[in-house]
């Protein structure tokens, strides 16, 4: 309860934030992944994409993204493939270093809140997790990065066949390219 209350905190500020921002730059993200998730289930790959926004913060070399991600994993169980699709909102906090006109390097971490769209098998449709990565921007426009993605606390439960309802925490790397105007 006290990592979903931190999340809410987080995105209430975010406003605040963007108020005092010294540049605001969108653009468009994408990637894929490679998905370990928990239960009876092989590790899975995905893709995802969608709208990403990245805002310089007035603090030297902080910035902030945040995306709403489109993404769909497929994984095999019990010999069936098996995809799942899911909306994805992840805001990380960035430290960019060594920024040049060229390139430039940057570390980041941040909350991430997750909905399931597949509502016949899930019975709790919304989790939380956490992203830490790094990354490298190229030209100031292209930025190529690396999260490992943690489940956090509350996660999704899968109903069972004849059972009670299975949490199902998903963990992984998620290799994006985005692409900022």
């Amino acid at each position: 309860m006290k990592k979903v209350f931190l999340f809410v905190v987080i995105m209430t500020l975010l406003p605040i934030m963007l108020v005092n921002a010294q540049s605001l730059r969108w653009g468009v993200k994408g990637g894929t992944s490679f998905t370990e998730i928990d239960e009876i289930y092989t590790q899975g790959t995905g893709w995802f994409v969608g709208p990403m926004l990245d805002v310089t913060l007035p603090f030297d070399g902080i910035s902030a993204d945040a995306s709403l991600l489109f993404h769909q994993i497929k994984y095999n169980k019990y010999k069936r493939d098996r995809r799942d699709n899911y909306i994805e909102l992840p805001l990380n906090i960035k430290w960019e270093f060594l920024n040049g006109k060229l390139l430039g390097l940057y570390l980041g971490a941040g909350p991430q809140l997750i909905y399931v769209m597949d509502s016949d098998n899930y019975y709790n449709r919304w989790a939380a997790s956490f992203n830490i990565g790094g990354g490298l921007t190229l030209l100031k426009h292209l930025q190529l990065g690396v999260n490992y993605n943690l489940p956090l606390g509350r996660t999704v439960e899968r109903l069972g066949y004849g059972g009670p309802a299975r949490p199902v925490k998903r963990k992984g790397v998620w290799v994006s390219l985005a692409y900022l105007f």
